[in-house]
Formats: structure tokens, C-alpha cells, sequence
């Protein structure tokens, strides 16, 4: 009887019980998507300089996501409309 209480829950939310799901599964059902990431610290670190002597309150990263890899791919300071093309990403390729 719980178990069935249980999945109604999952039901409601929109989600699958824990134990059905397997990890690298394409579930297109998932609402939140979590990955831990690396930034190269030179370059975050010269962009939060920058904001702090400009009194901004805010810093912009913009993060590139490959929905076929199902992973971030790159991660620019600054806005996407104001990135330069030839900007290098931050993500460090060392994770």
C-alpha cells in the first residue's frame, strides 16, 4: 500500500520513482539537470576584477549545452550578446 501511495506521489510531480531510473538514460521526463563543471580560474578571476572595479553587482557567464551529449560543452564570461565569436571558453578540459 505505501509503495503504491508512492508512485502516485511520482505520478503527481511529473516524476519516476528513484529505482526505475538508471544513469546515463536519456529520460526526457527530467526537469532539472545537474553536472558539476571546472573553470579555468585566470580568466573568471580577471572577469570578476573587472565587474568589482566597474561596481557591477553581477557577473555573466554564458554556458553552452550539447542536448545530444546531454553535457555543457563550453562556458564564456559574459553575456551571449555580448560575446566576442573569438572568445575562449572557461570550461577546463580537466573537469
Amino acid at each position: 500500500m505505501i509503495q503504491k501511495q508512492e508512485q502516485r506521489i511520482f505520478e503527481i510531480q511529473g516524476a519516476k520513482p528513484s529505482s526505475s531510473k538508471q544513469p546515463g538514460t536519456n529520460n526526457d521526463s527530467v526537469k532539472v539537470l545537474e553536472e558539476e563543471i571546472a573553470l579555468v580560474y585566470g580568466p573568471l578571476q580577471q572577469a570578476m576584477a573587472s565587474a568589482f572595479k566597474l561596481k557591477e553587482s553581477k557577473l555573466w557567464l554564458t554556458i553552452r549545452f550539447s542536448k545530444d551529449k546531454g553535457h555543457i560543452v563550453a562556458v564564456y564570461v559574459g553575456r551571449k550578446s555580448s560575446r566576442v565569436g573569438s572568445s575562449q571558453s572557461i570550461l577546463s578540459s580537466h573537469g
